[in-house]
């Protein structure tokens, strides 16, 4: 191997340059043209959603003041009574979903009636027809449900930034709702549209506390109690409400954190219960499908049908009962 030359010194720090430079020009294109796209195309999507998530509201809104007068809301609420009616819209309103409550009900009524009729008109059981019933009209609950946790769990893993946003405001000079809205610009959904949705009730003469209030009714967060309680005593009372919030931030994310590693030490009960539930039911559609005659029986067999149903009901008890084991522990 020869002497490393000059000329191949300066060979090599052109080949450097030339890569620096194409990379800095890519570098440049992607924060010129690139980025800014992005971030306009970012900002579209979020005001297309806050604008369709507000004209579904103003819907609702629309929708239940016309039915102040309609036979079936008013035949709801001398049955039901105003307090579950508003229970109703409550959980629709923490799963995001923009129905009148009366809407829902129906919906949970004709799915009812309809697992009803099935099993007993058309099964010729009326034990068959109960289950069908509970079964069908506890599907838009258990949907609800979903939904609700799904946003819960969102906009918690949401507040410690929100939280950490909200003191640099505020240590900045701004005042509470001024604060409020840079949330409601700043952050993604569930957090940037409830926000949104807080500060626009606070510019239409609310006050803070009162609509931190409303807020509480539409998610459904321990963590965010702590948030909004922490402010109406403080409104109430006064205090350093930056150090205040800064606190509840950093205890929010040691939660997060615990309760993340608290999922990765019970991920293995988790998953034992999700075989226990799936295995039998694979196996009896698998024996069913290669031994008829055999698995076919508890469904020909009126003595097999209740055997099959009993078997059903404790399948659902054992899943019950493991799911509880599992949320003792994570809790």
């Amino acid at each position: 191997m020869g002497p490393f030359a000059t000329r191949d010194l300066w060979y090599a720090l052109g080949l450097s340059g030339i890569l620096v430079g194409v990379i800095l020009l890519v570098m440049a294109l992607y924060y010129l043209l690139v980025d800014p796209v992005k971030r306009r195309q970012k900002i579209m999507e979020r005001l297309e959603a806050a604008s369709e998530e507000h004209l579904k509201k103003v819907q609702v809104l629309k929708a239940g003041l016309e039915s102040q007068g309609n036979r079936a809301m008013a035949f709801m609420k001398r049955f039901l009574g105003t307090g579950r009616l508003s229970r109703v819209q409550r959980m629709l309103l923490q799963a995001d979903i923009f129905w009148l409550p009366s809407s829902f009900l129906l919906l949970v009524g004709g799915l009812g009636a309809a697992g009803f009729f099935g099993g007993f008109v058309l099964l010729g059981s009326l034990l068959w027809g109960l289950a069908l019933m509970v079964g069908l009209a506890s599907l838009p609950f258990l949907y609800v449900r979903r939904r609700k946790k799904v946003k819960t769990l969102l906009f918690e893993e949401q507040m410690p930034d929100a939280m950490e946003l909200m003191v640099r405001s505020l240590r900045a000079g701004h005042t509470m709702p001024a604060a409020i809205e840079l949330l409601s610009k700043e952050m993604n959904h569930p957090m940037g549209s409830e926000m949104r949705v807080t500060y626009e009730e606070q510019r239409f003469g609310i006050s803070i506390p009162e609509s931190l209030l409303h807020l509480l009714e539409r998610v459904e967060s321990d963590d965010l109690r702590y948030f909004v309680t922490a402010v109406v005593i403080q409104h109430e009372a006064g205090g350093n409400i930056v150090e205040i919030i800064e606190k509840i931030g950093m205890v929010i994310r040691s939660r997060l954190n615990f309760k993340a590693k608290i999922r990765a030490f019970t991920a293995e009960g988790r998953l034992s219960a999700l075989v226990l539930i799936i295995l039998p039911v694979a196996l009896f559609f698998l024996l069913l499908v290669i031994k008829n005659e055999y698995e076919g029986v508890l469904l020909r067999d009126e003595l097999g049908r209740r055997f099959l149903i009993v078997g059903v009901f404790m399948l659902l008890a054992g899943a019950y009962v493991m799911r509880r084991i599992i949320r003792s522990v994570e809790l």
